[in-house]
């Protein structure tokens, strides 16, 4: 008896080898994009890398462009300063040449001046001199013309000398020039003791100088000082009678009387200075001894000056030449001088010998 035996043999043959060259084209697929991948990194290592020749030397280029420009620049910069130095070199000489033209012209000037100054001392030198007897008669007239102008200033009113000096101003100037040669001959000039009372004051004080003459004291003290006087020589005299100075009622703190109640009326000054003093003022008067040498004429001036208002603080009779009072403003009220005391018979006219 026979079987039939069936048996089911899988085929390996063709299934299998189209399964092995499936895989060999993946593995070759994958190799190969590796290798392009690979190729692809190593392109794009070597760009970079030409990339960063090329910009390091772009770099290089650049810098060696602005080095280039900067030495152009300094060479410039260095031309153009040579060239102001030259500019400035070529200035100074012309300003060196200028000044020393202007140093010549100065120099010739001076040369000039110098010799017209020489000129004028041999013109000088070759005029006549005055002979002794021509200086004495000049020096007696001089001394007559004070002498005469001294006694109108003691035996008129202050009014009276205002209008003569105003229609003469020449007059001013011969009066100080003999006046002056008497102070020359003092031993002491009251002036100087006022200016440093004055000097011994607060700044603040406001004086005011009735008769100053050629104003020393205003020009000798830091202090305001209202300088008046029968003619104005200089900038800080007022001309006016002194009977009415143009000041404010209590304007001032120290009124100065040197040598200076010349004229008749001189009770209408003492009036008008305590008109400007402020309250508890002080009034300095110096005299020469001759006009009040007895004591009793003292008194009656003290009082005539009490009578118009002030209190005697002090009285220095130490100088052999001078007296000097200093009062006090004490009232606004002004009590008329007793019948016994007028001006004339107090204060007597202060007249030089005539020679």
């Amino acid at each position: 008896m026979s079987l039939d035996i069936e048996f089911d043999i899988p085929s390996w043959g063709n299934d299998n080898n189209e399964s092995i060259s499936s895989i060999d084209n993946d593995s070759i697929q994958k190799k190969r994009k590796r290798n392009e991948e690979d190729v692809k990194k190593k392109i794009g290592n070597q760009t970079t890398k030409q990339n960063n020749k090329l910009d390091s030397i772009n770099s290089n280029l650049q810098k060696k462009k602005m080095r280039k420009e900067e030495k152009k620049e300094e060479v410039t910069t260095k031309q153009v300063q040579s060239s102001n130095q030259k500019k400035e070199g070529k200035e100074k000489k012309l300003e060196s040449n200028e000044r020393k033209k202007e140093e010549k012209k100065e120099e010739k000037k001076y040369e000039t001046m110098k010799e017209k100054l020489k000129q004028k001392i041999e013109e000088q030198r070759n005029q006549k001199k005055l002979s002794p007897l021509q200086e004495k008669m000049k020096e007696r007239l001089a001394g007559g013309q004070f002498r005469w102008l001294n006694e109108q200033l003691y035996t008129t009113t202050g009014s009276q000398s205002f209008q003569t000096f105003q229609k003469d101003p020449s007059l001013f100037n011969i009066y100080h020039s003999g006046f002056q040669m008497q102070v020359d001959k003092w031993p002491v000039n009251p002036l100087d003791e006022l200016i440093r009372f004055v000097s011994s004051l607060p700044s603040s004080k406001v004086i005011a100088d009735f008769g100053c003459g050629e104003a020393r004291l205003a020009q000798s003290v830091s202090h305001k000082v209202h300088s008046f006087d029968l003619h104005s020589p200089n900038p800080h005299v007022v001309a006016c009678d002194i009977s009415h100075v143009p000041l404010d009622d209590e304007s001032v703190d120290v009124v100065i009387f040197c040598l200076s109640l010349m004229g008749t009326n001189y009770l209408d000054f003492i009036k008008e200075a305590k008109r400007v003093l402020k309250p508890r003022g002080i009034i300095k008067i110096a005299e020469v001894k001759s006009r009040i040498s007895e004591e009793t004429e003292i008194k009656k001036f003290t009082n005539q000056i009490k009578q118009l208002g002030f209190k005697l603080s002090s009285t220095d009779k130490s100088n052999k030449m001078f007296i000097s009072f200093q009062f006090n403003k004490v009232n606004d009220q002004i009590n008329p001088p007793k019948s016994d005391t007028k001006e004339s018979s107090v204060l007597k006219p202060c007249i030089y010998k005539r020679r």
